[in-house]
């Protein structure tokens, strides 16, 4: 079964990927407790809001560009 992106997985991508990825999440844990180190409460707010927008917003592209497809091919 072919990737998701089609693109060939070569050992050295994935191993950049994966340091990138590590990397990135820990600094925004690191970076999230310190923020909301008093507030934890308001951090699982913070990053359930975060979450939640950002998923329909890219609900929100994949509605207008169906829509779009939908009248160029009806028109």
């Amino acid at each position: 079964m072919p990737p998701a992106t089609r693109l060939p997985a070569s050992p050295c991508f994935t191993a950049i990927a994966a340091v990138t990825w590590a990397g990135y999440s820990g600094l925004i844990g690191y970076l999230g407790g310190a923020a909301f180190e008093s507030n934890s409460t308001l951090g699982l707010a913070v990053g359930l809001g975060l979450a939640l927008s950002i998923t329909a917003l890219g609900e929100l592209v994949r509605y207008v560009l169906r829509r779009r497809r939908a009248a160029t091919a009806a028109g």
